[in-house]
């Protein structure tokens, strides 16, 4: 998935439906984000989220780091901003 749609559409409901369809509908274990280390937007909504990060230097060129986030599917469904969700979620 991406989370190229531009600022604004990524919104609690939104994050909540892309995470439904990868750990209940597509049955995975770990859902994984490639973030460059100048997006700060998207690595602190990885952050609030439960994603833990890895900064692998270079991985962009020779000036740019990326951070790989791993979120396991037993920390999604624990999160306090997923059982938000849940109680707001139109399935």
């Amino acid at each position: 998935m991406s989370a190229a749609g531009g600022r604004g559409w990524l919104s609690l409901d939104a994050i909540y439906q892309m995470h439904r369809y990868c750990f209940d509908d597509a049955g995975a274990q770990l859902s994984v984000l490639q973030v460059s280390e100048h997006n700060s937007l998207m690595r602190r909504t990885a952050e609030k989220f439960g994603y833990s990060g890895v900064t692998v230097p270079r991985l962009r060129g020779r000036n740019e780091d990326e951070v790989i986030y791993t979120l396991p599917e037993e920390v999604w469904r624990s999160h306090p901003l997923t059982k938000r969700a849940e109680k707001r979620a139109i399935i």
